[in-house]
């Protein structure tokens, strides 16, 4: 959300399959890298009309939109809460089912 209250959206919207959608997790799921080039955010798919969630992963990209990096790819884990390291090298997250915490390199 901007200054103004406009809603913009990163991460991909939408899938193909009717019976399932997806979206980026925005607060308190989104994080600023250090240096404020990049964002961190949990992009969770989910299924049927309550949002049954199917899964999540932890992505990054610029502010813009571009440059979308998957940094997870577990379909048995549902990661959340992504925070980045001060030198902005790995990114930290929790696993909601597992309890467990992960660090990432970022490269």
């Amino acid at each position: 959300v901007d200054l103004q209250g406009n809603y913009t959206c990163i991460g991909k919207k939408g899938v193909e399959d009717k019976d399932v959608s997806s979206g980026a997790i925005g607060p308190p799921q989104a994080r600023w890298s250090p240096d404020g080039k990049k964002i961190a955010y949990m992009y969770m798919t989910g299924k049927g009309e309550q949002l049954e969630t199917i899964g999540s992963d932890i992505y990054i990209e610029n502010p813009d939109g571009t440059d979308r990096i998957r940094v997870t790819n577990t379909p048995d884990e549902f990661e959340v809460y992504p925070v980045w390291s001060p030198d902005g090298t790995k990114i930290a997250c929790t696993g909601y089912y597992s309890h467990k915490i992960y660090v990432i390199n970022i490269e």
